[in-house]
């Protein structure tokens, strides 16, 4: 349209006459005109590309409409001019009003065209923007159906296919979000370049909902095969992620400490320390509440039974003892009739020895009775040997004792394991004149080991020695021994070599030994009363 006005210019410009209409319509009309048409591709068309609409309607409303009130003023004068003309010079009116028709046929001619330009612009620009800005509203609001389908290959259409491609690639990113959201984890996006933001960020949300799943599915497997004490690691996490893994953790914690208390109080009832209680300050809600209060209730029944059984079995060693003191009584006044050498003094002995061996197993249940009732101490292992050989008659035998400050935390009869076998090595020993003590750290274990210059052990009586009734006595000696390293996980057995002498191990827990700190060293380990 500028061109085409452009042209006319240019003919008018060859055509009119010298004077004042030429003048307006050659220069005075041209330079509104020329504004005008500036204003159009400065100002209109770019902020229309850009979608600033305001500033397109502002430039309409102002500058384009001040250029063309100027242009049409012009115009006016120049119809005005026109006529006064023809009035002047009624011999020049064929001349003038063919001037003027056609003067007023290009100034029409310019209007149509102009208005026609405006129209243009608003049926290939206006319309196009509204419904992009219509969209773009809609997008807004989550509706992501809309397209503009504009087919066309100037920069409209371009806008309208990028457009239309971004409404795609939207509805595809939800539709994927609505797949994680069922729990399907299977997939990933591809970036459509390296500037792509979208998709590593939903790439990243499919890795961290798969490592906390994982995380998850590890503690679940890990309960299932009861090993409770393993933890997620929420470090690995941010954000609501990390407060999910510290929950299950936290679950877990206020589970697992109840029930390992509860353990340790059933750990203490089956070694028959039934005054164990639950501790009170271990946090404790809900159904583990009965739990507590259950195993409280069966500590104080068992104590009770205990306590009757205790003390009936007191009443019936007391009796029994004092009838062998009557039975002792009486073979001492039958021996009295008999001499030295009459026969009936060896059925005499036998009853002797029948009713020593009743007496010795009485005190046995006195002993084993008393075994585990009371809290693990620690046992200075020196003082033990020391005590020990000042209460048997070792004779010429040398104990020889190198443990130093090894102590051990063992049940408080402790001390009869270490009597015991000095008292077997004395009594099966034979020739026997030197038993040692010795002490051993290994890996996750001390041993204790005592080891003597007798006959020693044969290799089918190893596994037998320990049991109840084995022996030449009694048979309780080295049974009593089992029994009280027992309630504290501590184990003996005998290694030695026939012939060579005996060789008996108790190897003990790594928490429960240590070296004693009285003599400028550091404690090995920590008590543990289990």
């Amino acid at each position: 349209l500028e061109s085409l006005y452009i042209s006319r210019h240019e003919y008018w410009s060859r055509v009119l006459p010298p004077g004042q209409i030429r003048e307006k319509m050659i220069n005075q009309s041209y330079i509104p005109a020329m504004e005008f048409w500036n204003d159009v591709n400065s100002t209109f068309i770019p902020a229309m590309r850009t979608g600033d609409y305001a500033t397109a309607k502002m430039t309409v409303y102002d500058s384009m409409k001040l250029h063309y009130e100027q242009h049409r003023a012009v115009i006016d004068e120049i119809v005005l001019l026109a006529d006064a003309q023809n009035q002047q010079n009624e011999q020049m009116a064929e001349n003038k009003e063919r001037l003027i028709y056609f003067g007023m046929m290009g100034i029409t001619l310019l209007l149509f065209l102009t208005l026609l330009a405006v129209g243009i612009i608003s049926l290939h620009l206006l319309r196009p923007l509204k419904k992009t800005t219509t969209m773009i509203q809609e997008m807004s609001r989550g509706h992501l159906s809309m397209r503009l389908n504009i087919v066309r290959s100037d920069e409209i259409g371009q806008m309208a296919a990028a457009m239309d491609s971004l409404a795609e690639y939207l509805q595809n990113t939800v539709s994927e979000f609505s797949r994680i959201s069922e729990g399907d984890l299977r997939g990933s996006f591809r970036a459509k370049d390296d500037r792509d933001e979208i998709a590593p960020a939903f790439n990243h949300l499919i890795h961290e909902i798969n490592d906390i799943m994982n995380e998850v599915r590890f503690l679940i497997t890990q309960a299932e095969e009861g090993k409770l004490s393993n933890r997620g690691d929420p470090t690995r996490f941010e954000g609501i992620y990390r407060e999910i893994i510290e929950g299950i953790n936290n679950m877990l914690d206020a589970i697992m400490l109840p029930l390992n208390e509860a353990l340790r109080v059933a750990d203490e009832f089956s070694y028959a320390r039934f005054s164990t209680r639950f501790d009170d300050d271990v946090v404790v809600r809900g159904d583990l509440i009965a739990l507590k209060e259950g195993l409280n209730t069966i500590g104080e029944e068992l104590s009770v039974v205990r306590y009757k059984l205790s003390l009936l079995s007191g009443i019936t060693r007391h009796d029994i003892l004092n009838q062998i003191t009557v039975v002792k009584s009486g073979l001492d006044l039958i021996e009295e009739d008999y001499s030295p050498d009459d026969p009936n003094n060896q059925v005499l002995s036998l009853i002797r020895i029948a009713v020593s061996n009743i007496k010795d197993q009485i005190g046995f249940t006195a002993i084993y009775e008393q075994m585990g009732v009371q809290q693990p101490i620690w046992h200075q292992v020196s003082d033990i040997i020391a005590k020990t050989q000042d209460s048997l008659n070792i004779g010429s035998v040398k104990i020889l004792d190198t443990t130093r400050n090894i102590e051990i935390c063992a049940d408080p009869m402790f001390g009869q394991v270490i009597y015991n076998l000095v008292d077997n090595a004395l009594r099966h020993g034979r020739s026997l004149s030197l038993i040692s003590f010795s002490f051993e750290p290994r890996e996750n274990e001390g041993v204790l080991i005592m080891t003597d210059n007798g006959v020693g052990i044969a290799q089918e009586d190893k596994n037998l020695i320990f049991q109840k009734g084995y022996g030449k006595n009694t048979g309780l000696g080295l049974f009593l021994i089992r029994e009280i390293l027992t309630l504290t996980h501590i184990t003996i057995q005998e290694v030695g070599a026939i012939g060579t002498g005996a060789r008996f191990e108790i190897r003990i827990p790594s928490l429960k030994w240590r070296i004693h700190p009285r003599n400028g060293n550091q404690s090995r380990n920590r008590v543990n009363h289990k």
